[in-house]
């Protein structure tokens, strides 16, 4: 038990006058996805003595890096979504029926792609 307790590593993160510690690489990459952690922020591994800035950190200088790239690809998509749901909402009001149907429809496929793809990028972390 004494072995297994040695492989995981606890992250300390020290901010605001404070500290934090995070069981695992993993809960500690979490936090700074979500903002929890800054780039300014200061990391060690407990028990080591060695602290660096969180954005010196390469593991987590380059979750953000792919998480900003990722996010960009995914905006011409979304900007499609409103613009179906806008043409649309006015084919429903205004033009025939059928139209407004369709873009529905459309809009749908491309907003359960979307979700599909989100879903399978939160897996693969």
């Amino acid at each position: 038990m004494g072995n297994a307790s040695s492989k995981a590593s606890r992250y300390v993160v020290r901010a605001h006058g404070g500290e934090l510690t995070y069981e695992t690489r993993i809960h500690l990459e979490q936090a700074y996805l979500a903002g929890l952690v800054e780039p300014e922020d200061e990391v060690s591994v407990e028990g080591s003595g060695i602290w660096r800035k969180a954005s010196e950190m390469p593991e987590l200088a380059s979750l953000r890096r792919a998480e900003h790239t990722l996010a960009g690809a995914y905006v011409p998509w979304v900007a499609a979504s409103v613009i179906l749901a806008v043409a649309a909402l006015i084919f429903f009001i205004r033009g025939p029926w059928y139209v407004a149907l369709a873009l529905a429809l459309i809009l749908s496929a491309v907003l359960y792609g979307l979700t599909y793809k989100a879903s399978q990028l939160k897996h693969t972390r």
